[in-house]
């Protein structure tokens, strides 16, 4: 019998891993970042109605919706440096953006990239 507290522990290949609580943070964190790949949940927890949403923002909008929900979700964890915050959307050479997001968690740096593909239909 296993008993897991405050989801300190995962199995990776049959195998019981205890997680750090800095590992389990990072890992929240990422999960939060990809809630933005659901373009639904996100209209919903930004409080855009469908209809009213639809082809009415530009893509400048859109994108300071996007790099707004994503410092929200960041900047909400304690150990993070919230001056070392840094959200950047990055062209690519198929034309689509992607975003890049840095930040210091207990002075280690994390970088994340979400690729534009995930904003389809934003």
């Amino acid at each position: 019998m296993f008993k897991m507290e405050n989801g300190d522990l995962k199995i990776v290949n049959n195998d019981l891993q205890v997680i750090s609580e800095k590992a389990r943070i990072l890992q929240e964190i990422e999960e939060k970042i990809k809630l933005i790949k659901g373009t639904y949940n996100l209209r919903e927890e930004l409080g855009i109605p469908w209809m009213e949403y639809n082809g009415k923002l530009n893509s400048t909008e859109r994108d300071n919706i996007i790099i707004t929900f994503m410092y929200e979700k960041v900047s909400g964890y304690k150990g993070i440096d919230v001056s070392s915050i840094f959200i950047e959307k990055v062209k690519k050479e198929n034309r689509e953006a992607s975003f890049n997001i840095e930040f210091v968690y207990l002075g280690e740096k994390v970088n994340q990239e979400i690729e534009g593909g995930a904003f389809n239909g934003i």
